[in-house]
């Protein structure tokens, strides 16, 4: 005997129904490696951090596998200033998109803690934190359609901005390329 409430509870807590949903579509896991930047005076978007055609040769390199403060540019950022950062950062890495793709999904294991996500420029999720008042809710998957924004058969440049001011924050969880089978949008 089950108790389907609970089991549908616990199914759309830890991993999202959308997100769940689109992983049974094919998908593609992006690398872990990305580009990243602080932002401390928080003039990225200003800048045009977004946009698919900046430079980026000055960035640092970072994965998704842990928070900014558990890797090399965190334990740099702290020994320099003295303390954790926190606050804005940015993430970018480009993917090629299948050259039929119509459609496709950001899904993202989890970010800490708000964050906006670009693809080729342009704004695809603006995800405030936290979300539906779940203080939980930086470790939870959620996904962005990039469906407008994606480029078939040619390279795509994703950017996140991730903002967390009272704690490290950042991508630590694998991110994904989904190319859902039709055009129908996941609840």
């Amino acid at each position: 005997v089950s108790n389907l409430a609970f089991l549908s509870w616990t199914e759309s807590y830890t991993w999202g129904r959308q997100a769940a949903r689109l992983m049974t579509q094919p998908h593609e896991r992006l690398p872990d490696a990305w580009q990243f930047a602080w932002d401390a005076d928080r003039q990225g978007e200003t800048r045009g951090w977004s946009t698919p055609d900046l430079d980026a040769g000055g960035w640092l390199n970072i994965t998704n596998k842990s928070t900014w403060a558990e890797q090399e540019v965190g334990r740099t950022w702290k020994a320099a200033h003295g303390a954790d950062y926190t606050g804005v950062a940015w993430y970018r890495q480009t993917f090629p998109a299948r050259p039929n793709a119509d459609h496709a999904w950001l899904v993202f294991g989890a970010v800490a803690k708000a964050c906006k996500v670009w693809v080729n420029g342009q704004l695809v999720l603006t995800r405030p934190y936290p979300i539906w008042g779940s203080p939980d809710s930086w470790q939870q998957p959620f996904a962005a359609d990039a469906s407008k924004s994606l480029r078939a058969g040619q390279p795509n440049v994703v950017v996140v901005r991730v903002e967390s001011n009272d704690s490290p924050g950042g991508i630590w969880q694998p991110v994904w390329v989904v190319y859902p089978t039709s055009s129908a949008t996941p609840d």
